[in-house]
This record gives structure tokens, sequence and C-alpha cells, in this order.
């Protein structure tokens, strides 16, 4: 009975945790021009050093997505909204980035995206 108990509270815990994790999405992919998206380029790149092929994609594929985040953000003013386009934008962009630099180049992004946003917030601190 203590080990079924004790199971349920640590699963409890672990979705808990998850889903706390999940409820405002990071700035780091919220691009609202073709600028905002090759200071996020210039940025992985600085971590990832992407071969000249794979540059070309990630770029093709933030630009894009600035695009289409410039044309919904015209009209969103609740917060809330803007998350859900947030977590939308990363979980595409992710989903594609790991596709265009393959597994292991993945997963140093992952264990690396604390750094590569510090350098995205450095980088537009300098822009303006």
């Amino acid at each position: 009975m203590k080990k079924l108990l004790t199971t349920a509270i640590i699963l409890f815990a672990v979705m808990a945790f998850s889903f706390a994790q999940q409820t405002v999405a990071s700035d780091f992919y919220l691009m609202k021009t073709q600028q905002d998206a090759e200071q996020v380029l210039k940025a992985i790149n600085s971590e990832l050093h992407l071969a000249e092929a794979e540059y070309a994609k990630v770029k093709e594929l933030l630009v894009t997505s600035s695009k289409s985040q410039e044309e919904q953000l015209k009209s969103l003013t609740e917060a809330e909204r803007l998350n859900i386009i947030k977590t939308r934008q990363t979980a595409h962009i992710e989903n594609n980035l790991r596709g265009i630099v393959g597994v292991d180049k993945y997963n140093i992004y992952l264990n690396k995206k604390a750094d590569i946003e510090t350098k995205l917030k450095t980088l537009k601190e300098a822009k303006n």
C-alpha cells in the first residue's frame, strides 16, 4: 500500500511540474520581423555551428515563422493568445529544427538553449 501511495505522489508531482513549466512560453521564438529571425539564427548558429545547407534551411524556417507571427500578432492584444502563439511556434520550429540538424546537433541545441537565449538577448540589446 505504501508503494502504491508513494508512486501516486511521485507521479502527481512529476505531472504537476511538467504542466507548470508549460504555462508560459519563452520569448525566444517570438519573432515579429525578419531581423528578429536573423538574430535568432545567429544565436543558434553560434552554438551549433550549422553547415551551409543546415543554415539555409533553418533560416528559411525562421523567416517563414516570423512572417506568420507578424500577421498573427497584428490583431492580438491578449497575453494568453500571445502565449498560445509562442508555444505553438516553439514546438513547430523545434520539431523542424530536429529534422534539419539531426539528433546529435539537436541534443546540443537542447543542452545549450539557455546559452543561446542569453546570446539572443545580447544581440537584441546591441541592436537597441
